[in-house]
C-alpha cells in the first residue's frame, strides 16, 4: 500500500517486505534445512515439503494430480506462498500482508475464513488438511486490530507477525 492510496502489490516496500518474510529464504538460512530446484524443501539431507508460490499451485501442484481449478472454485486464488508437508499431507497457504496506513489490507485480513474454505474445495481429496496463516506487519500489532485478530483465530486460520515459527508449519525445529 502507498501512503495516501495506491496498489500495494506493486509497490516497492510491498515487494521488499514479502522477501523479507520469504520462507524459502529464511529456511535456507535454518541449520538442517536447505532447498533444492528453488521449491523442494529438505530437512537433514531428507525431502520434507514443497513449496508452490503463487499460481505455482496451479502450475505444478494441480497439473500433477490433473486437477482443473474451475472443476472445483469459480475463480484462481492466489496464495503467496503454498507450503506442502508431506508427512502430514497439510497445505499451509501463507499470506503476507504488509500495512504502515489504514486502507483495503485492514479489510482483507478479515477474508481468511472464505479463502480457506476456497482452498478446500479446490485441495479436497488432494490434501489432508488445509492451514491458513497470515504473516502480518507490526502495523498489525495494534489494540485497533484486537477484534479482527480474534476473529481470525475464531474461524481456525492464523497469524503471525514478521515471522512463522516452524512449528507453525510442522516443520522440524532444532532450535531448542
Amino acid at each position: 500500500m502507498i501512503k495516501n492510496g495506491g496498489k500495494g502489490n506493486s509497490t516497492v516496500t510491498g515487494i521488499l517486505y514479502e522477501e523479507k518474510v520469504d520462507i524459502l529464504n529464511s529456511l535456507d538460512t535454518v541449520e538442517g534445512y536447505s532447498i533444492k530446484n528453488k521449491s523442494e524443501i529438505f530437512y537433514d539431507g531428507e525431502k520434507i515439503a514443497s513449496a508452490y508460490p503463487k499460481s505455482k499451485l496451479y502450475s505444478e501442484f494441480l497439473n500433477e494430480k490433473g486437477v482443473k481449478y474451475k472443476s472445483r472454485i469459480g475463480r484462481k486464488i492466489l496464495p503467496d506462498q503454498a507450503i506442502f508437508i508431506e508427512s502430514t499431507e497439510t497445505m499451509n497457504i501463507i499470506e503476507v500482508k504488509k500495512q504502515t496506513v489504514a486502507g483495503s489490507v485492514d479489510e482483507k485480513i478479515t477474508t481468511c475464513h472464505f479463502k480457506k474454505q476456497q482452498y478446500e474445495k479446490l485441495l479436497d481429496g488432494l490434501v489432508s488438511k488445509v492451514e491458513f496463516i497470515y504473516c502480518l506487519s507490526p502495523y498489525f500489532d495494534d489494540v485497533r486490530y484486537n477484534d479482527e485478530l480474534s476473529y481470525i483465530n475464531e474461524v481456525g486460520c492464523q497469524y503471525y507477525f514478521e515471522e512463522i515459527p516452524l512449528n507453525a508449519l510442522e516443520l522440524p525445529d532444532n532450535s531448542r
